[in-house]
This record gives structure tokens, C-alpha cells and sequence, in this order.
């Protein structure tokens, strides 16, 4: 989406950019948002949103939807995944996703990105917790390709590839 609305002198939407960056003797062109810039987080395959609310959609509705994306390679990011009125949906989702991807999947819990109180990180999804997320948090969870890219002087690099070798269980 062009960066053409503004409010205040503010993005309503993300502005896409693009980088092109040497790792490891191979040049990476991927697509990004601020927010993915911030998140050292860059994919060349397709991405679903998801919300874990169950007020419009049965849960058991919403844990389908994720299975499926995950069994289908797909990386997801989930977006308000936790709040007071839906303490135990991250839990249950994290869990359901475990059933699918490798325990090494990594997963970024972004909080508040490109403001003062930004927190960034990168774990695996074994070690994915809820209480690492509320309402100000974006968790992207990898795809069963999707690995780091260690860098030299700088975080590493999420990184899903194009390409898909298949299944990795």
C-alpha cells in the first residue's frame, strides 16, 4: 500500500520499503515494513494475520484457521493477542502450533514498534510464553523454513524463504 494517507504527519499505514543486504557472500532483497524492519524480520512467502478474539468466531474456529496455516507453511502473525477479556487464547494457540511446526520455529514478540517504549524479541517456540505478550504486541511465528540469520555486529535476521522443501516432521 502506498504511504499516501497521513494523519498529523503520521503513517496510518506501514510504509514499504526495500533493502538490499550482503549475508554470508549472498545478497537478500526482501520486502519489508517498519514494523518488520524493527523486528529484524523479513519473508518472501505470504503471511497471515490473525486475530485470537473468539467474540465474533468460535475458538474452535480460530484454532483450525491456525493448524491450517501452520500445516500449510505459511508464517503467522498475530496481532492483539492477548488482553484482560481473552487471557488464555495465546496459550492455547502457541500450544495448538506446536502440534504442527518444529520446536526450533523462531518467534518474534514485538512490542510497540518505532515508539519509546518498543520492546523486541526473538525466541523459539518452545520458549514462547504468553505473559511475553499483551494488547501493544505483534508475535510473528515462523513457518517450518523460516531460520536466523546470524550477522555479524548486528541481531540476527529472521528470515522465511521463498522456496519450501516441505514438511519438516
Amino acid at each position: 500500500m502506498p504511504d499516501i494517507r497521513k494523519k498529523n504527519n503520521e503513517h496510518l499505514f506501514p510504509r514499504f520499503e526495500t533493502f538490499r543486504e550482503n549475508i554470508e557472500g549472498n545478497y537478500w532483497f526482501p520486502t519489508y515494513t517498519r514494523s518488520n524492519d524493527v523486528l529484524h524480520f523479513s519473508t518472501g512467502d505470504v503471511t497471515v494475520a490473525a486475530t485470537l478474539s473468539d467474540n465474533l468466531k468460535p475458538w474452535e474456529v480460530i484454532e483450525t484457521r491456525l493448524h491450517a496455516a501452520a500445516a500449510a507453511g505459511f508464517v503467522i502473525a498475530l496481532y492483539n493477542p492477548i488482553s484482560r477479556a481473552r487471557p488464555w487464547q495465546l496459550g492455547r494457540a502457541l500450544e495448538r502450533l506446536r502440534t504442527v511446526l518444529p520446536e526450533t520455529t523462531p518467534v518474534i514478540f514485538g512490542r510497540a514498534a518505532g515508539r519509546p517504549d518498543e520492546r523486541m524479541a526473538i525466541c523459539s517456540l518452545s520458549d514462547a510464553r504468553p505473559e511475553m505478550a499483551d494488547m501493544a504486541t505483534c508475535i510473528i511465528v515462523g513457518s517450518s523454513e523460516t531460520r536466523l540469520v546470524r550477522r555479524s555486529g548486528k541481531p540476527p535476521l529472521v528470515y522465511t524463504p521463498r522456496s519450501y522443501t516441505g514438511p519438516s516432521r
